[in-house]
């Protein structure tokens, strides 16, 4: 899935990953002292848009000036590791702490900029013995593939047996793959999540998660398909359908939401203009998401 680094860190030095192929870190870090992560267009841009943590309190700053900023007594400790996560997907940075996705900071950005690298460094000005050790996940590198048509592999929902069927398709990932399934649910057939190491799936439904199992699951199969970005209600040509809501039967449709550093798969509600999909015991909407095609 990606490499897990740790490191230390001085005033004297920073860690600087150029051309990540992400929007979302979680990330650890443990001390008393200032820490901020950068994000930049360019490599070596440290100023660009800064994350800042330390004095009980956390800022997004632009270009040196703060634009957004909130209290949180003892955020940083020199003890244990303290877990965050930032994201800069849909022209929007945030930055947060809890599972459940609620930033504590926000800051719109202007849509022609394109963050694609991190630095980690200490604020200047403290002592040459003050550290602060860190921890992040970071994707691996995939390079661009060829994508090549095929006449066969076109979407199949199949029943769920003992086994997940040879070319069952893979969603997204959480702690580990994770596959699309679908079912019925309060009239309607509405598409989710596969966890292997549970053996159940999960739909949202009415701001919950709901477990399911067995022959209540069909799961899609097939391998002509390609993931295309998108948001709201615009749904491309060649979206696969997933199913249909309890109301006047309206189409679902399968997609999925990169959230917290996870891929997860869920069902795309046109008249919502969101994708539903479900995290940690709820029902999350996402306004921008990935919508699987037909090439």
């Amino acid at each position: 899935m990606g490499d897990f680094v740790e490191f230390v860190l001085g005033p004297a030095n920073k860690k600087q990953f150029d051309e990540i192929n992400t929007q979302t870190l979680v990330f650890y870090v443990k001390g008393e002292q200032i820490a901020s992560i950068a994000l930049s267009e360019e490599p070596g841009d440290q100023r660009q848009y800064n994350v800042v943590l330390g004095d009980d309190q956390c800022s997004i700053n632009e270009y040196d000036e703060c634009v957004s900023t909130a209290v949180i007594p003892n955020i940083l400790s020199k003890n244990k590791y303290q877990r965050y996560w930032i994201s800069w997907y849909g022209h929007v940075i945030k930055f947060g702490q809890n599972k459940d996705g609620k930033p504590i900071l926000a800051k719109e950005i202007d849509k022609e900029c394109h963050l694609n690298c991190i630095t980690f460094f200490h604020w200047e000005g403290l002592n040459e013995k003050d550290q602060l050790h860190w921890k992040c996940l970071l994707p691996q590198d995939i390079p661009s593939i060829q994508l090549k048509q095929f006449e066969e592999g076109n979407a199949e929902w199949v029943k769920a047996e003992e086994q997940l069927p040879d070319n069952a398709v893979i969603g997204g990932f959480e702690n580990e793959v994770l596959y699309i399934v679908r079912s019925k649910h309060r009239g309607s057939l509405t598409p989710g999540k596969f966890v292997p190491s549970e053996g159940i799936g999960y739909i949202s439904w009415g701001g919950e998660a709901h477990p399911k199992a067995g022959e209540n699951l069909e799961i899609l199969c097939g391998y002509n398909f390609v993931w295309s970005k998108t948001y709201g209600n615009r749904i491309p040509s060649g979206a696969i359908e997933g199913g249909h809501s309890e109301v006047n039967h309206e189409s679902l449709y399968v997609g999925r939401v990169e959230h917290e550093g996870c891929l997860i798969p869920g069902k795309v509600q046109p008249s919502h203009k969101v994708c539903y999909f479900s995290f940690d015991g709820r029902e999350v909407p996402s306004r921008e998401y990935e919508i699987l095609l037909r090439p």
